[in-house]
């Protein structure tokens, strides 16, 4: 199927959740998996090592962030991470939420809840990557303009927009991509997202110029949405490095949240690349 084969319903792409979809023969490097359902508060390893247990995850942000074992959350001066029981299934799954009116920081007043990782920072150009990544979304999922959820990936630089992300528009999810922080960029329309329902999406990629054979390519529930082979995957120009992943994401720049909106990522996130 091509990247633009029409807005399905994410019930009726729910039906297929779970199909092995894309090359994950290649991807057999483990940089970063996390396992929700595992121990108290979730266990993560990093570079196929060994287990490690977080600490718990109600904690509140100290002027925009705070850390738990190996991650950094993004987050208001409230509780906005907590371990949950998937509504979607068995097991645990972290959730992240922001409320209407949430300040991220002092010098940003719209809401922001997000992860990052140092093992999965500094990402070469050249490489690939597969990420696997359940999740579901609650609450306002129908705000207007646009905001993250899911994922992105962020640059090196502090300013302009990220090379790609996951994210609503117009009660739509959909996949933005750009080859410099000052735009243009190009957005794709996945399906209409409706409440608490399942989105398993697989993500391969490769960074650095199209002429070197960088691609995009996503899938939801087991549908092929996103094909790139003619953009600059990353900022190649500007950066040394690609920059870093940033996961279980809201972000919701325009301040349009209504009420609140969470996600629920997992059970189990896998960042995996190609040796």
């Amino acid at each position: 199927p091509g990247p633009h084969e029409g807005i399905l319903s994410s019930r009726r792409a729910g039906a297929r959740a779970g199909a092995v979809v894309g090359n994950p023969q290649l991807f057999t490097e483990s940089v970063l998996e996390l396992d929700f359902s595992q121990g108290q508060n979730g266990r993560f390893r990093a570079n196929a090592g060994s287990w490690q247990d977080f600490d718990p995850w109600s904690q509140a942000g100290d002027d925009g962030n705070w850390s738990n074992v190996g991650v950094n959350v993004q987050t208001t001066n409230d509780v906005r991470t907590e371990l949950v029981e998937i509504a979607l299934g068995s097991g645990k799954v972290l959730r992240t939420w922001m409320e209407e009116g949430d300040e991220w920081k002092s010098s940003a007043t719209y809401p922001r809840t997000e992860l990052t990782s140092s093992h999965t920072g500094n990402v070469e150009f050249g490489s690939e990557w597969r990420l696997e990544i359940p999740f579901y979304v609650g609450g306002d999922v129908a705000t207007t303009g646009s905001s993250i959820a899911g994922f992105q990936f962020h640059h090196n630089g502090h300013t302009g927009s990220p090379p790609f992300a996951l994210g609503i528009k117009d009660g739509t999810l959909g996949f933005w991509i750009e080859e410099a922080p000052s735009g243009p960029n190009e957005y794709t329309p996945i399906f209409s997202l409706q409440e608490n329902t399942l989105i398993d999406l697989v993500f391969e990629l490769k960074f650095g110029y199209a002429t070197d054979g960088a691609y995009v390519r996503l899938w939801a529930n087991g549908t092929k949405f996103i094909d790139i082979t003619d953009k600059n995957v990353g900022y190649p120009d500007l950066e040394n490095t690609a920059g870093y992943w940033k996961y279980c994401s809201l972000y919701d720049w325009a301040n349009q949240v209504k009420g609140s909106r969470s996600v629920h990522c997992g059970p189990v996130v896998k960042f995996l690349r190609r040796p």
